[in-house]
């Protein structure tokens, strides 16, 4: 119970932060919510219920880089379970992270990336991504990723797995 407590308020300064518009307070809370163990159904049911997921993804729209960041790694860690790859297609998070395959910051295509690959477990969202030229852009980050180590393809799926 006091998890969940926790999470609760960490979500909540997240989401008051981030409405006042201070970078840095936002980037600190952001921080601050990937130190708890986001895979728990409690702190993913937390973030739900307080609003933590329309702030999550408004967050990918912004021009700061680490605000996106910290975002992404948000969304990635519980875009695991169902119910929020859900919300994030239901709040047009989709797109968002389509767009995000566009920019040149490695780090941020491939969190967004591992997010899209979470969420198109959801046939809307695999629907979503093919509307919005995603396709293509996840094979471009995928042969990016595949040069630049050694293992065999984004997240050691086979590149012609996409």
């Amino acid at each position: 119970m006091r998890n969940k407590f926790l999470i609760f308020n960490k979500v909540l300064i997240l989401s008051l932060v981030s409405q006042v518009g201070n970078q840095t307070a936002t980037v600190v809370a952001l921080a601050c919510l990937k130190e708890q163990d986001l895979t728990k159904d409690v702190n993913q049911l937390a973030i739900r219920d307080i609003g933590g997921m329309e702030v999550l993804v408004n967050l990918l729209e912004v021009k700061d880089f680490k605000c996106k960041l910290g975002a992404l790694y948000v969304l990635r860690a519980i875009s695991s379970n169902i119910d929020c790859s859900r919300a994030i297609t239901d709040l047009g998070g989709v797109v968002s992270l389509c767009e995000i395959l566009d920019l040149a910051v490695s780090d941020l295509q491939l969190c967004a990336a591992q997010t899209i690959a979470n969420v198109c477990r959801l046939r809307r969202a695999r629907k979503i991504v093919r509307k919005a030229g995603g396709i293509p852009k996840l094979v471009s980050v995928n042969s990016k990723d595949r040069v630049s180590s050694n293992t065999p393809g984004l997240f050691g799926i086979p590149a012609f797995f996409f």
